[in-house]
């Protein structure tokens, strides 16, 4: 392993009563770039010149695609739109170089066990003395009347892939503990950190 210059993720889970009312919040390192990542970040470098296959989030193997790289590492999935950007789910599995997907997602919705999702959002790049920070950040809210425990979040980006077609791919995966009653807000964030130490 080379020391030094890193590359990782702080993921922040936050609680809130409609009012706006922090309940608890817990932030903590991620472990969780999964090989789709990899392969798309070599696809970009490379101008397409690294063509591999990796499984999609419906666990079906895609060639990323030698075209439409300006596509490539998508998160900005608008509000009630469950398919990509930070997406919770209830699975418990440990997490694994080669996950694809959630084990279990929630749904987008108001029925049990469902979330509303709000659009992903944005923050500038944030700047420390030896690292600069990327947020990315997604409200959750609890309309079906009943707690709901999210147990795993991941980043699904989308990507092309021979056609060339978008497709959704997952970046990152952790398991996560939230408890979310009705009527609360759950701020999801992954802020990518790249520190020189």
């Amino acid at each position: 392993m080379i020391e030094g210059a890193q590359v990782g993720i702080l993921l922040r889970t936050a609680v809130y009563t409609r009012q706006g009312k922090l309940v608890r919040e817990e932030i903590r390192p991620g472990h969780s770039f999964v090989v789709a990542f990899a392969a798309i970040l070599n696809n970009l470098f490379s101008e397409a010149g690294q063509l591999a296959t990796i499984q999609d989030t419906g666990n079906v193997a895609r060639t990323l695609a030698s075209g439409n790289q300006a596509s490539n590492l998508r998160v900005h999935a608008a509000a009630a739109d469950a398919t990509f950007g930070i997406v919770l789910g209830t699975g418990t599995n440990a997490i694994a170089m080669t996950d694809y997907a959630l084990q279990t997602p929630i749904a987008e919705g108001t029925g049990s066990g469902q979330l509303s999702h709000l659009a992903v959002a944005f923050g500038p790049i944030g700047v420390a003395t030896t690292a600069r920070y990327i947020n990315l950040i997604r409200t959750f809210q609890n309309n079906s009347g009943a707690t709901i425990s999210p147990t795993e979040a991941a980043l699904y980006v989308q990507s092309a892939y021979t056609g060339p077609v978008l497709g959704i791919f997952c970046a990152a995966r952790d398991i996560i503990s939230a408890s979310v009653d009705a009527g609360q807000l759950l701020v999801v964030q992954y802020q990518l950190v790249f520190s020189l130490t």
